[in-house]
């Protein structure tokens, strides 16, 4: 249209932190772009070869000048921006993607049945050569002073420590689903164990009624109220990945003198501990989960954990959380205040597209914020809900709080939401701010499920707070699909 971009002289703090909302908000895509990274001096994404030969050869001895050296330029400003920002959640959502498009890239290779030793992986290169670039090396050397050293080496130990945390528990869930009878799709059998897998995925099979669900919420809080003993039985039934030795200070044996190896926390600080992180009561342990890796993880709530009725049974972990971790950036999704939040876990449901769409959805919020007047951009409200995929049948789903089903609203006011919203609108909001919110983010979402096609709306995906946001859930039919024959361009039920 004619008009000059131009650097800005002096950026202020305002637009230093939109940049570093921007970019995490398209890392998604440069993680994907890795594919197609690479080093000066290698024809090959990343130096592959170096990266594989070094990640199933050297492991942990790895220092981290070979990371900097297969990194190309992608890589290496991400990696870069991590460490001079000394920002460990944009490090856990870069590693994370990375892993879900290892996967795929695993999985597209398994049903080619193309020789593995010949077919590329440039996503596991990336990831093996972010981990690596996480443990002090030879680039430390160009800091000035001995205390910037200090500072560097103690962010990438908590780097480290992070991811750890985060692969922990997500292993011991998967554990947890296994030892109830869930099926895994075999991309997440690594973290259990295959055999552990096939023995125990036959108790699922049964009607699904109210009933079953019902009985297997019961089964699950037994099996979290006793996970201490039920763990201990389950040792030997995985195998350390190529990812734990990068990520472990040392190496720590069971104390039941099996031969696996467990991930300790054996850092310097007071986060640190010698026993391995418990999915229940994890301590003092450094902890987080990946879907909201600023938030301290202090444990599940067995008695408000539940199994919900779905076709695939997701599991609802109520956790413990507590403040923000030392050096991390201000939450971009809401937390609930009481240090209590919901974290749906589904296994067997592609979240990938979900993601997608919240991300789209977040950039539509950036452009009102950017063009309209601040009264306006206000009003028109998107729910900052966070879906995860941390592999392409598996991840994670942060609730929104205080949010209930359209149709539970309207059962219990007997289908006058008003009255509801009177009901249990907050103390100290009135009911003329709680209908402005529900105005504005109906209208916001009407805007975007037009533009996007989103389809199959029902009352049981469409939601809304006590504080009047409305918002909808599950993007399972998109850019125009719907299973419902000539839907309409506007979908929204007539309720």
């Amino acid at each position: 249209d004619g008009s000059c971009w131009k650097r800005r002289s002096g950026p202020n703090a305002a637009s230093l932190y939109e940049a570093q909302q921007i970019l995490h908000l398209i890392l998604p895509q440069l993680a994907l772009a890795l594919r197609w990274d690479t080093t000066p001096c290698h024809s090959s994404p990343l130096g592959l070869e170096r990266a594989v030969s070094a990640s199933s050869g050297e492991g942990a001895g790895a220092s981290a000048g070979q990371g900097e050296s297969d990194c190309g330029p992608l890589l290496g400003f991400l990696r870069q921006y991590a460490l001079m920002t000394k920002q460990a959640d944009f490090v856990s959502e870069l590693y994370w993607a990375l892993v879900c498009l290892s996967h795929e890239e695993e999985a597209a290779i398994s049903k080619n049945k193309r020789a593995t030793q010949e077919v590329p992986r440039p996503y596991r290169a990336a990831r093996l050569a972010l981990l690596r670039s996480l443990r002090c090396g030879s680039w430390c050397s160009s800091l000035r002073s001995p205390r910037e050293v200090a500072e560097q080496e103690e962010f990438l130990r908590m780097a480290r420590q992070l991811l750890q945390s985060q692969k922990e528990l997500w292993r011991q869930k998967l554990q947890l689903l296994v030892h109830l009878g869930h099926r895994l799709p075999s991309c997440e059998e690594q973290y259990v164990g295959g055999a552990m897998t096939r023995s125990r995925s036959v108790h699922l099979r049964g009607p699904l009624g109210s009933g079953a669900f019902a009985h297997r919420t019961q089964d699950l809080r037994s099996a979290l109220l006793h996970w201490p003993e039920i763990r201990r039985k389950l040792q030997g039934t995985w195998k350390p990945d190529e990812d734990d030795p990068l990520l472990s200070d040392q190496a720590v044996q069971t104390s039941s003198g099996s031969d696996s190896l467990n991930v300790g926390y054996t850092g310097r600080g007071s986060d640190a501990t010698g026993a391995t992180l418990d999915l229940v009561s994890p301590g003092s342990a450094f902890a987080s989960l990946p879907i909201d890796p600023t938030l301290v993880f202090r444990g599940v709530i067995p008695e408000e954990c539940c199994v919900m009725p779905s076709v695939h049974a997701p599991t609802l972990f109520a956790c413990h959380m507590g403040p923000p971790m030392k050096g991390m950036r201000e939450m971009r999704s809401p937390t609930s205040g009481r240090g209590r939040e919901n974290y749906m876990l589904k296994v067997g449901d592609d979240l990938r597209q979900d993601q997608l769409m919240l991300q789209i959805m977040a950039l539509m919020g950036c452009v009102w914020q950017d063009r309209l007047s601040r009264a306006d951009s206000l009003m028109l409200q998107l729910a900052k809900f966070r879906v995860l995929a941390v592999t392409p049948r598996s991840g994670y789903v942060k609730f929104v709080p205080d949010a209930v089903p359209l149709s539970e609203a309207l059962h219990q006011s007997q289908g006058d939401l008003v009255a509801w919203l009177e009901r249990n609108r907050p103390d100290d909001m009135s009911l003329d701010r709680v209908l402005d919110n529900l105005c504005g983010s109906v209208a916001a979402s009407s805007v975007v499920t037009y533009i996007l096609g989103i389809g199959d709306r029902h009352l049981e995906n469409l939601c809304v707070t006590r504080r009047g946001q409305f918002f909808h859930i599950d993007f399972s039919f998109v850019l125009g699909d719907d299973p419902k024959p000539c839907a309409p361009a506007a979908r929204l039920p007539q309720q």
